[in-house]
């Protein structure tokens, strides 16, 4: 395995930064029929470029980048029930190397345990943790299980695990506009294997710009949280994931649930439903990257570059 970690250490170095980051985004123009309501918006500094969050063992774990020295590194913030950091934080670095730079999913399975998804320069990576002993650590030095190269994506990987009929899959999607797809992989052959080439036991066509994945297993609902344009917009795509793969479609009867698409041009990441009234929205921003809110139907809206609006013009957001 640290061969495996040092091939890929060298190939990010040589890799660098990402190809697409929020400076180079163009807005666009679109139709929006949801809004916010209720807003209210917490900033976690500690994350200076949140990628997701994960709610395990009654905490949250909010996942991102921030800058140690001015050099990029991936973190994780605990968050208690309130979403207000503890105090307590995960460095995710092996060896005091960047492993993950940039990490873009964790998800749980009570078979599997903790795992971690990295994207760096379209790359994606999957690492199987110890997750009791990354956090005793502080650190990847001793946790690390299995490290898996997500060969099989177009653009990166975005873990989540999900079930049809009972059986469990490690779902993953695309970023970008090129062949996006929804793979549901064996977790099994991928962890012997190291790669996901090979254990792709369905793959559909998805939408673009898929930042990550929320699985909701009491619903059987798989919901893509996606930019409505590269870099910029918040879009929900939810589907019924077993009528999408009976059908062989996201759009074959009965799959497709929702779709709603935001006013907000800002740079969504993440989504996590706190309960029947309130969602929790994870950002990009460097402030004010957690945005509370209740989504509400509106009329068909177009949303112009730069809108910041949570609701049309006429309908006060009640921003506290």
């Amino acid at each position: 395995m640290k061969a495996l970690i040092a091939i890929y250490l060298g190939l990010a170095g040589l890799l660098g930064c990402p190809s697409l980051v929020r400076g180079d985004a163009i807005d666009g123009t679109w139709q929006a029929n949801a809004g916010l309501s209720r807003v209210v918006a917490l900033s976690v500094t500690e994350v200076s470029d949140a990628q997701g969050i994960f709610h395990h063992r009654g905490n949250y774990y909010l996942f991102g980048e921030t800058k140690r020295a001015g050099v990029a590194c991936g973190v994780v913030v605990e968050l208690d029930r309130g979403l207000k950091p503890t105090g307590k934080s995960l460095d995710l670095r092996y060896l005091k190397k960047n492993l993950l730079i940039h990490p873009t999913g964790i998800t749980y399975s009570p078979r599997w345990g903790i795992v971690i998804g990295n994207t760096w320069n379209q790359r994606g990576t999957i690492y199987r943790l110890n997750w009791n002993r990354a956090w005793r650590d502080g650190n990847l030095d001793h946790a690390l299980i299995a490290v898996v190269i997500d060969d099989a994506a177009e653009n990166g990987t975005r873990p989540e695990f999900v079930s049809v009929r009972g059986r469990e899959y490690l779902a993953s999607a695309d970023y970008g506009a090129v062949k996006p797809a929804l793979r549901l992989y064996d977790p099994g052959k991928i962890f012997r294997a190291k790669h996901t080439l090979g254990a792709v036991i369905k793959s559909l066509p998805a939408g673009p710009f898929t930042q990550s994945l929320r699985w909701q297993p009491e619903q059987g609902r798989l919901t893509f949280v996606q930019n409505v344009v590269a870099g910029r917009g918040w879009r929900l795509d939810s589907i019924d994931l077993t009528r999408a793969v009976d059908g062989e479609s996201l759009s074959a009867p009965g799959a497709r649930l929702e779709r709603k698409t935001f006013l907000q041009h800002g740079e969504l990441e993440a989504w996590y439903p706190l309960s029947s009234h309130r969602e929790l929205f994870i950002t990009s921003s460097d402030r004010e990257n957690l945005v509370i809110g209740r989504p509400v139907s509106i009329p068909v809206t177009p949303s112009s570059p730069g809108d910041r609006r949570f609701l049309p013009v006429g309908e006060p957001s009640r921003r506290r």
